[in-house]
């Protein structure tokens, strides 16, 4: 993602470097979009991803978390973008008819809940035919899925709310059993997080935990919660040294472009 693709304002998650990173790959295997095709976002979160790559679509925004979805309007507003439709509820049960969709988007959500049967069906019900779904996990196939799992540092993911994980992740495997269960067929596979940039994304993760104990007491925070950091001294300091930081995923395509990563994207067709 360059700083032309950016929302002109982003917020906290405009400079959350696995976003970043996420992003152009998401797009690419999204293709062209119209204002005729209605896109969900499964976990939406705050928003910034969801507005990055469906910005085409008519948007839908799901999270079980509802300051989560009151920054995605805030942030909807900001850009002079429409906000899109909000709904709070859960994965396992979207409120929301069968055969609704042309693209449903769920990034990084499958490793946090339970049931991860009952949300691909979900997700296959609520496809119309032939549509497709993009999904991003953490990436299983190294053995370990972060240099701070493997070091034996506890993150926000180890703790309970909304960014607990409950599963490591998926691998190729794995991931295409799931969905294949449910009718979804894989037709693309891609990889981000990369070995620099998974580096320099556990490096920032680190420093984030530290603040988190310092500043607030706590161990487990929301991507709201993160928002509100935004005007803080330690968040203007990490803006300024954000372009040298992002330079490492621009070094992994190059050196890793056929690569794996720590991080695994598919687009799986409702068949």
């Amino acid at each position: 993602m360059t700083d032309g693709d950016r929302l002109k304002e982003g917020g906290v998650a405009a400079y959350d470097l696995a976003t970043a990173d996420k992003i152009p790959k998401l797009r690419r295997l999204l293709g062209r979009t119209s204002p005729r095709m209605k896109a969900i976002d499964i976990g939406s979160g705050t928003g910034y991803a969801t507005l990055s790559i469906l910005s085409g679509c008519e948007i839908f925004c799901l999270d079980s978390h509802r300051p989560n979805l009151e920054c995605v309007a805030s942030l909807a507003k900001a850009n002079s973008r429409k906000v899109p439709v909000l709904l709070n509820g859960t994965a396992s049960s979207l409120p929301v008819k069968s055969a609704a969709f042309d693209v449903v988007m769920c990034s990084e959500v499958l490793e946090h809940l339970e049931d991860d049967d009952a949300v691909v069906a979900e997700i296959a019900r609520v496809l119309k035919p032939q549509a497709f779904a993009l999904i991003t996990v953490p990436y299983t196939g190294y053995g370990f899925t972060s240099f701070l799992e493997k070091a034996g540092v506890k993150t926000v993911h180890d703790y309970p709310g909304p960014e607990q994980h409950l599963r490591p992740g998926y691998d190729e495997e794995s991931l295409s059993q799931l969905l294949e269960r449910r009718g979804l067929k894989v037709e693309a596979i891609d990889f981000y997080l990369k070995w620099l940039s998974r580096c320099t994304v556990d490096a920032v993760a680190l420093a984030h935990i530290a603040y988190q104990l310092v500043k607030h007491r706590r161990r487990a925070w929301t991507w709201a919660d993160a928002a509100g950091a935004e005007g803080g001294v330690s968040f203007g300091i990490y803006k300024s040294i954000y372009p040298l930081l992002r330079w490492t995923s621009r070094i992994d395509d190059l050196l890793f472009r056929r690569g794996r990563g720590f991080a695994i994207i598919v687009r799986a067709r409702k068949t």
